[in-house]
């Protein structure tokens, strides 16, 4: 999508004319690609559930994959490279495609595994389950936060903050799961088997239709 909207823009700003129309109208067809992704990827969510997490290897896990809409952002830099090119602005496309390849091919990612939990951003952060005291989601500026709070081990107590909506994945499982995790360390060993995801699986409830649901009495509370 964002390839389509990098050619489309790069086309209709090249196009000999006035260049303020031809700029405008260059600008007008990025925002048109942007908003088709986001027609595609909301007909997607009326026809699938949130995921349930999925069993990777290397490391052995349980993962949460980044949301569609993540992706936009790549798209859009795309887009905007279009815009450039068709511009004469090389520099200013390059630095975009660049961003783009960036965004996409980094993207964050939620990974549980036998040794605890990892977040994947511009960093990757990591909360063992030994340290792992409180899981809890709390709406934090109209974006629902997963919070895993620890003890102080090697390091200092606190907290790892991790907004959800980059992930695509159900949040009332994924608290569930860690939650099980947690309180049941024997259980650990199996992280990363699809016979164990599917255990998890039958012991939580089908998601709800409505991904904004207070699920505060799920949840663990600050320590």
């Amino acid at each position: 999508m964002g390839g389509a909207g990098l050619i489309i823009t790069a086309a209709v700003a090249g196009v000999p004319g006035p260049g303020w129309v031809w700029r405008t109208v260059s600008a007008l067809a990025a925002l048109a690609t942007l908003v088709v992704y986001f027609g595609a990827v909301h007909l997607l969510w009326r026809v699938r559930r949130p995921a349930a997490l999925a069993p990777v290897t290397l490391p052995q896990g349980f993962a949460a994959f980044t949301s569609p809409v993540v992706y936009a952002r790549g798209t859009l830099a795309l887009a905007g490279a279009g815009f450039a090119l068709g511009g004469g602005q090389p520099l200013t496309a390059s630095a975009l495609v660049v961003l783009a390849a960036l965004l996409i091919h980094h993207p964050p990612r939620l990974l549980v595994t036998p040794g605890g939990v990892s977040v994947r951003g511009l960093r990757t952060r990591t909360v063992p389950w030994a340290r792992l005291t409180g899981v809890q989601v709390r709406p934090r500026g109209g974006v629902a936060e997963l919070s895993l709070w620890t003890e102080p081990a090697t390091g200092p107590s606190g907290v790892l903050r991790v907004t959800l909506p980059k992930f695509d994945v159900d949040r009332e499982f994924l608290v569930r799961l860690l939650q099980h995790y947690r309180a049941v360390p024997e259980d650990r060993t199996a992280i990363g088997a699809p016979a164990e995801l599917a255990r998890r699986r039958a012991a939580v409830p089908p998601p709800s239709d409505e991904l904004d649901e207070d699920l505060d009495d799920l949840l663990d509370g600050q320590p």
